[in-house]
């Protein structure tokens, strides 16, 4: 799995996101879009920081076998299409 520094903008309720923080107690694992594709992945979050629904973040995210650099988009899916996000760098 290759890991990136992205930047994630957490849909607001009425704009579709989530109802509730996001938990950054466990690996977060929601659906990874990108080109019309899904990926597994992990986003690891600062530890005990609270996020809510609105949210602009930046956080660490593994993802395997994606063909993603900087610059490009993506969105984050659990049930429904829950944030939008950029690859700010390439981690080694």
């Amino acid at each position: 799995m290759k890991e990136y520094k992205v930047l994630v903008n957490f849909y607001k309720a009425e704009d579709g996101g989530r109802k509730t923080e996001i938990n950054t107690t466990f690996p977060y694992r929601p659906i990874f879009v990108f080109d019309k594709k899904n990926y597994h992945c992990q986003i690891d979050f600062e530890k005990g920081v609270k996020f809510f629904p609105g949210d602009r973040v930046e956080a660490i995210i593994r993802v395997s076998n994606c063909p993603i650099k900087i610059g490009d988009t993506f969105a984050l899916r659990e049930l429904k299409e829950i944030a939008s996000g950029s690859v700010v760098s390439e981690l080694m």
